[in-house]
């Protein structure tokens, strides 16, 4: 299993990277489906690329302290 995992450092961007495609994929369904007919708009708030990015880093970080007994 050791061997199977990637190094701590590729992991990370693997996970903020993936987390980040996600979670904008997640955000823009959502608003297509349900706030199509609303004033209100996820993709068009002026924080919504931080609200994204902190998710990711809260993500990636959560990989790095699962692993942090597999693999050192």
């Amino acid at each position: 299993m050791k061997d199977k995992l990637p190094s701590k450092f590729t992991g990370f961007f693997i996970a903020l990277i993936g987390s980040g495609m996600v979670l904008s994929l997640l955000s823009t369904g959502i608003d297509r489906l349900f706030l199509q007919n609303s004033n209100v708009s996820l993709l068009e708030n002026e924080n919504f690329g931080l609200v994204v990015l902190g998710i990711s880093i809260l993500i990636a970080l959560l990989w790095l302290f699962k692993i942090r007994d597999m693999k050192d």
